[in-house]
């Protein structure tokens, strides 16, 4: 029982961040991916700095050494996150979620390059069924092909900010150094939104603040919490399922976006070569 609460907030943590592609939607026009991303920092810093000091009661200082992690997190996260928010702005969000679950695949990659872990049969097997998902998805083509690509670049970022976590776990898989990641990635995005300018931020200000607060400080306050005693593997199995059709829900449900034929063939192609990635059982037992 006390396990499962554990696996409940990692559930809550991924329909929450299923929220976000619609509330980044419904902003729209009046703002641009490098605003909503900087507002959508500063808030989430300071409920997550809020949280950490009167309800955890703890320091946000940091040593000279966590530094650095600090800052490439943040510098991680401020890449993915803009890329997330400007192909939402481009792209229906059903096309967004799909693509994106190429961050499965890119961290078996960027894992077997830069950490030096093997790559695995199911994996190997994953990349053919996911070069055959965009293919059928067809992003390359039509008024949503720039959306469509930031989409992929953005599992690709995602991915990155995956691998440099598990690199650096022991100083960065807690939620004081995802609060200096999110201050890095407001002073990061501060010039950007000051060039591209900050928008309409009025008519946007209940969705920053959902955005910021629900979306972003809640949710990594909660999956967090969960992973303190549920498995990386299997978490990652929940987020992937949850979030993706959280998403498409969301979607239709605050937006009215509706999932294209194509885009769903070739996205269940997709996702499922990210969720054969994630399974540890290796195939060629099976097939032996």
């Amino acid at each position: 029982m006390k396990y499962n609460k554990y696996i409940l907030a990692i559930v809550i943590s991924s329909i929450l961040a299923g929220t976000l592609g619609a509330f980044i939607k419904l902003i729209g026009d009046n703002m641009n991916g490098f605003a909503i991303t900087f507002f959508r920092m500063v808030i989430a810093a300071l409920a997550m700095g809020a949280y950490l000091v009167f309800v955890r009661k703890q320091s946000l200082k940091f040593s000279k050494k966590e530094f650095r992690h600090f800052v490439t997190l943040g510098i991680l996260l401020t890449l993915a996150f803009t890329l997330y928010a400007t192909a939402v702005l481009l792209a229906p969000i059903p096309n967004v979620a799909l693509l994106q679950t190429d961050y499965v695949i890119f961290t078996a990659l960027f894992a077997y390059l830069f950490l030096k872990e093997k790559i695995r049969f199911n994996q190997l097997l994953a990349i053919p069924i996911a070069i055959l998902g965009v293919w059928f998805m067809n992003p390359f083509v039509g008024s949503f092909s720039l959306g469509n690509i930031v989409a992929l670049l953005q599992g690709a970022a995602f991915a990155g900010f995956l691998v440099y976590m598990r690199k650096e776990s022991k100083h960065s898989q807690n939620l004081l150094a995802i609060f200096w990641a999110f201050v890095t990635s407001a002073v990061l995005l501060f010039p950007l939104s000051i060039y591209f300018g900050f928008g309409n931020l009025a008519a946007s200000i209940n969705y920053l603040l959902i955005i910021g607060i629900i979306g972003t400080a809640l949710t990594y306050s909660l999956l967090y919490y969960g992973l303190e005693k549920v498995q990386t593997e299997q978490s990652a199995f929940i987020t992937l399922f949850v979030f993706t059709l959280a998403s498409i829900g969301f979607a239709y449900l605050l937006v009215g976006e509706v999932i294209a034929q194509n885009i769903l063939l070739g996205g269940s192609l997709l996702f499922g070569s990210a969720v054969l990635a994630l399974w540890k059982y290796d195939l060629r037992s099976a097939l032996s």
